[in-house]
């Protein structure tokens, strides 16, 4: 497995066309804290509102991206079937492909909240006091992000289909299913049971609670296992 990883990572970091996308969203990024906190229309006290702001509107594109990095290629070339026939288990396969993804997302977002405290250093704000609060932001976006890949990769694995995915991915990054669920848990017969407490969202929103945390990670192991489940029994076209 650790060959297969590093092989994945051998080739995502040859691939320019990513570098150059992450680049431009980075470069986004530093130009709207810079002209947000400063200039004729900005002021200091837009610099958290802008760093929170930009990372909601991208962070969903970041992610489409290294999931076509991590993805894309090998479902085309059936890189992973191959694996399979030289002997590779394939949970080491899909737990390969998860750890990818979430290592990649976790640098990106680690890049942003670097340029959001050069930037900030640039313009003379007292970035100490800030900085706790855009790691917690990120953090939470980060495991946002891990859950939503986790689940999306039941559908990746079972259709061998990164457009699927996508669909998926983007249904709960654009909380849909929490609107949805908002809408159950408000009926009379299910009010009681509390749903809405229950979306990645509102347990994001409180990582200090254990419930929450315990509950996140069920998330993902739940995912893993009918993963597996879907993965294993599935017949590959070689």
């Amino acid at each position: 497995m650790n060959k297969m990883i590093r092989a994945d990572f051998s080739r995502i970091s040859s691939r320019v066309p990513r570098y150059i996308i992450l680049l431009l969203i980075f470069a986004a990024e530093a130009a709207t804290i810079y002209f947000a906190t400063g200039g004729s229309f900005g002021d200091k006290r837009y610099y958290e509102l802008s760093f929170t702001l930009f990372c909601s509107a991208t962070q969903f594109f970041i992610g489409l991206i290294e999931m076509a990095y991590i993805f894309g290629d090998d479902l085309k070339a059936k890189v992973m079937q191959l694996g399979i026939g030289v002997g590779v288990n394939r949970r080491k396969i899909v737990f390969a492909k998860w750890f990818e993804i979430v290592i990649l997302i976790a640098i990106d977002m680690a890049v942003m909240v670097g340029i959001a405290y050069a930037i900030g250093t640039i313009r003379q704000i007292p970035v100490n006091t800030f900085i706790m609060g855009f790691t917690k932001d990120a953090i939470r976006n980060w495991i946002s992000f891990v859950v939503f890949i986790s689940i999306s990769m039941i559908f990746i694995f079972a259709f061998q289909s990164l457009a699927i995915g996508y669909v998926i991915f983007t249904i709960f990054n654009f909380d849909i299913i929490n609107i949805a669920v908002s809408v159950l848990a408000n009926m009379k017969l299910l009010k009681w049971l509390h749903l809405d407490q229950y979306t990645v969202t509102a347990l994001v929103g409180h990582l200090k609670s254990v419930k929450s945390i315990a509950l996140l990670a069920a998330y993902v192991i739940v995912s893993f296992i009918i993963t597996f489940i879907v993965y294993g029994s599935k017949e590959l076209e070689f």
